[in-house]
């Protein structure tokens, strides 16, 4: 449980820096004095040294260094249905920060286990249609181990957001139809819904609308 916990706290991690590699390249955020690595983004003239690129690497990296801790370390649950509950989050995890890392950067290593630093196999990079296909794989189990959101606390990998975040990479991967059967499920999904009140989806936290957050 502890170990779990863990995953969503690297998660946090990632939301510190992932504004600079999608806001700030937009029309929707812009620097004080359009000057340092903000600013970059913002320009579209990102250096390979800027602070925010590493830092965003790192932290996805992390989280799935803890969820593949989790994975490994499954035998010591009691109970199956637990068991089941942690292994469709860590694998909910592993998937959406490496989702995070091939959006970002295209060809990225697939990490499916703890490495270390002999582990030279994993340094190379994976094209991405490989690392789509494993996402995918992940999103699969978990979605079928996970419990539904009614069943979860608040804040934790559901199996709604399991098959959300794999109908968004079927989307990617451009089979339209099978990410399209998947989100006809969530809409009759009784666990979310559209609220009336456009500002009711930012300033009401854990909304009908909120999938995963």
């Amino acid at each position: 449980e502890g170990a779990v916990i863990a995953i969503y706290d690297g998660l946090q991690e990632v939301t510190l820096r992932e504004f600079a590699l999608s806001e700030m390249r937009s029309d929707n955020t812009q620097t004080k004095t359009s000057e340092g690595d903000w600013a970059q983004f913002e320009s579209y003239e990102v250096q390979p040294t800027t602070l925010a690129i590493g830092d965003y690497w790192s932290a996805n990296y992390n989280v799935i260094f803890r969820a593949n801790r989790v994975l490994e370390n499954l035998e010591v649950v009691e109970g199956a249905s637990l068991k089941d509950q942690f292994e469709g989050e860590a694998k909910f995890a592993r998937a959406l920060a490496h989702f995070n890392l091939t959006n970002a950067f295209g060809n990225v290593p697939i990490v499916d286990k703890v490495i270390i630093q002999t582990d030279e196999e994993y340094f190379s990079q994976d094209p991405t249609s490989q690392v789509l296909d494993f996402i995918v794989s992940d999103l699969t189990d978990a979605s079928g181990k996970l419990p539904d959101r009614a069943s979860m606390d608040e804040g934790r990998a559901t199996r709604g957001a399991a098959t959300a975040l794999l109908a968004k990479v079927l989307l990617t991967q451009g089979k339209y139809s099978e990410a399209e059967g998947l989100l006809s499920g969530l809409l009759t999904d009784p666990n979310y819904a559209l609220v009336e009140a456009y500002a009711d989806i930012f300033y009401n936290e854990g909304n009908s609308e909120i999938i995963f957050a």
